[in-house]
């Protein structure tokens, strides 16, 4: 999807959401925008070009934040100082990844502030839901030996519980 505007871009108000393959052209606000309790948001391979942070990630309140982000290559082109803003999300709830940033910054919950160079890119990435379960998984739950170390597995809505 091509989105140009002078507002938000892509607003993301639920849990359980992939964001795919889109351009963004964006002037004063954000490429991408989350606010509140939400939760398996996977923000990927898209490229996001304007003036004001690529992708912000914002609590609604003390009991309203936001957890389980994964934003894995993206480009992201901004004139702002800060390319993606996760401060507010619950530490260690998220996953940046690959993404290809000018100079500007990432913002972390802990506060540090990462620059894109210490951005490392996994090997492969990995989509799983449930058609394609068994392709990574055996009947005993065990991890398929196609996937090796530096490899990212993305679990996207799988209704079925599965315990590892």
């Amino acid at each position: 999807m091509d989105i140009t505007t002078d507002k938000v871009g892509i607003e993301i108000g639920e849990s359980n959401i992939l964001i795919d393959n889109n351009t963004v052209n964006y002037n004063n606000s954000y490429g991408i925008y989350a606010r509140g309790k939400m939760s398996n948001v996977t923000i990927t391979n898209n490229f996001l070009e304007g003036s004001g942070i690529g992708v912000l990630v914002k609590y609604q309140s003390s009991k309203k934040r936001p957890k389980d982000f994964v934003i894995i290559n993206n480009t992201v082109n901004t004139s702002n100082i800060i390319a993606i803003d996760f401060a507010n999300i619950i530490e260690d709830t998220f996953t940046v990844l690959g993404n290809k940033i000018r100079s500007n910054k990432i913002i972390l919950p802990s506060g540090e502030i990462q620059s894109n160079s210490s951005s490392e890119v996994p090997s492969k990435i990995y989509y799983i839901d449930e058609n394609n379960f068994s392709q990574f998984f055996d009947n005993e739950d065990n991890l398929s030996p196609s996937i090796n170390d530096g490899d990212s597995l993305i679990f996207v809505k799988l209704s079925k519980i599965k315990v590892f």
